[in-house]
């Protein structure tokens, strides 16, 4: 949180921490690009979906609550790092540095929405069977 005021104040002007898609360097970011954001609104706007999924997972999910998050946070880091910025008219590469938690926010939505399929409950309201 430091690190974002102090980029703000024009202090880091690296991509140091931050995912650079199929750049050796970059895979430093698979880990800390989510603890990095670009000011305090991105902050905010991945902190509450966060901890509202986080508490839910927690709560509804205990036994398999730590994979999902463990997996989760490196597998969108991993995904961002392998997905090259390539501009799709011109097919240039595209020099990213990409920081943020919103990949782990969409791991713990989409988690859920799945997981909702596959609950006992849920299969007695639908219409159709579920897998």
């Amino acid at each position: 949180m430091v690190r974002v005021f102090l980029t703000d104040a024009g202090l880091f002007g690296s991509c140091f921490g931050a995912i650079i898609p199929l750049l050796p360097e970059g895979l430093l970011g698979v880990i800390t690009s989510p603890l990095l954001h670009g000011n305090i609104d991105h902050i905010i706007g991945n902190s509450i979906p966060i901890a509202a999924l986080m508490f839910l997972l927690y709560q509804f999910y205990p036994l398999v609550a730590n994979k999902v998050f463990v997996i989760g946070w490196l597998a969108t880091g991993l995904l961002v790092w392998l997905l090259p910025p390539i501009d799709i008219f011109t097919g240039d590469y595209m020099y990213t540095c990409t920081i943020g938690a919103s990949g782990v926010v969409y791991v713990l939505a989409f988690f859920f929405f799945s997981s909702v399929g596959y609950s006992n409950g849920i299969q007695n309201f639908l219409p159709f069977p579920c897998l």
